[in-house]
């Protein structure tokens, strides 16, 4: 993978939201954005560096858990009304969305992802598939065919996918598995 460069490094802090609330390190992304300049060199740096190593800080994957009420839930006491928010470091978050950005791009450029996979891919929008099956019905009910539809959501399919099999399909296609 291409080192990252400062303009990346810079558009990526540019875009974080300043207020969100910080992981265990304390580090606001107010207090980033501020000293962009100040602190980019050192950031790119590290970043460069967990980059070549291929090592990601294990301050980074330590969160601090908070419980928050449930959309449309009241305050009852009952546990199932709340849920938890992993508060990671906000340094970490910005480097994982470098490598997520220059994944995406890799992806794009490779023909990673079928080209009828719609949902969670940038650019593109699961309305934008259902506007194309709605046109296929449309084709054969004129040409007078039958259509059957399946459609079915797997509760947790990544959480429960055979990760080996995963890994081994991104090796599969080149990807860098640093």
């Amino acid at each position: 993978m291409e080192p990252i460069t400062m303009e990346i490094l810079q558009d990526v802090i540019k875009s974080i939201k300043p207020m969100k609330a910080p992981g265990p390190d304390g580090i606001m992304n107010f207090t980033i954005k501020k000293n962009i300049n100040v602190l980019s060199p050192t950031l790119l740096k590290l970043f460069n560096s967990c980059l070549k190593t291929s090592y990601f800080p294990v301050l980074w994957k330590q969160t601090n858990i908070i419980v928050i009420l449930k959309k449309g839930k009241t305050n009852d006491g009952n546990p199932g009304s709340y849920r938890p928010i992993s508060l990671l470091s906000n340094i970490g978050k910005i480097f994982e969305r470098i490598i997520m950005n220059k994944l995406d791009k890799l992806s794009l450029d490779n023909c990673w992802v079928s080209k009828r996979q719609f949902g969670f891919c940038k650019g593109k929008s699961t309305i934008d598939e259902v506007d194309n099956m709605v046109s296929v019905i449309e084709k054969n009910k004129e040409e007078k065919k039958f259509t059957l539809c399946l459609f079915f959501d797997i509760k947790g399919a990544f959480d429960n996918a055979w990760h080996p099999g995963i890994l081994k399909k991104v090796k599969d296609k080149k990807c860098p598995i640093q």
